[in-house]
């Protein structure tokens, strides 16, 4: 049954990527929050259509101020998961880096990862006010973050050679810390399958003595 909605899920989908895409489909009339949500839908079931991704950057970036920093994020979010690198990525960042203190976890750890796909250079692209506000931000919610997304930031920003900052030297702390952690819980689960399997060996040897014993008196 779920393969079957799914399936229905991505046709339907898939049929409204062809109207989206379409220049006749006028994007005002949906406004930024439906621009939005069918974009990241559609990136959602894996259907990445370069056309309407460039043409929902290009709408979004020619209406920022009618976008949440969240429907930003979607439609950017969308671009990365199609591998589709959009000539707006500065002025959509710029937006973004306008209301960096909206941005929530997931929002810094997705941002940063597809800028650092795209090899986006802050340095030149972005005013210093503006890269400062992005990292202030992402130190700020750091301790907030699961550790995927902690991770998906630490590599968006090696890609983006974001390296020498204070941020960075966290990150590669904490990361090298979660790694541990998982190599320890590991070790734990190999432990607990151990002993299990001593436990039941133990079990298994105590009927096979009991029967014995049985065998024994008849």
């Amino acid at each position: 049954e779920l393969a079957a909605f799914r399936g229905a899920a991505a046709s339907f989908v898939t049929s409204a990527v062809r109207q989206l895409r379409d220049a006749a489909c006028e994007f005002d009339a949906l406004g930024s929050q439906g621009v939005a949500n069918s974009i990241w839908a559609a990136a959602k079931l894996e259907l990445h259509d370069a056309a309407l991704l460039r043409k929902g950057c290009e709408w979004v970036a020619a209406n920022a101020g009618r976008c949440k920093v969240q429907e930003v994020m979607n439609v950017l979010w969308a671009a990365g998961a199609g591998r589709y690198r959009p000539a707006v990525l500065q002025k959509l960042c710029k937006h973004i880096a306008g209301q960096a203190q909206l941005l929530k976890p997931a929002d810094v750890a997705s941002l940063f990862h597809v800028l650092g796909l795209f090899g986006f250079d802050f340095s030149s692209q972005l005013p210093q006010e503006q890269q400062a506000a992005l990292l202030s931000r992402a130190q700020q919610l750091l301790p907030q973050m699961k550790p995927s997304e902690a991770t998906s930031l630490y590599w968006g920003m090696g890609m983006a050679r974001l390296v020498h900052c204070e941020l960075f030297s966290q990150l590669t702390e904490t990361v090298a810390k979660l790694a541990q952690q998982q190599l320890a819980a590991q070790a734990q689960l190999q432990q607990q399958g151990v002993d299990w399997q001593q436990r039941q060996q133990q079990q298994v040897g105590a009927q096979v003595r009991q029967l014995q014993e049985k065998a024994r008196l008849l």
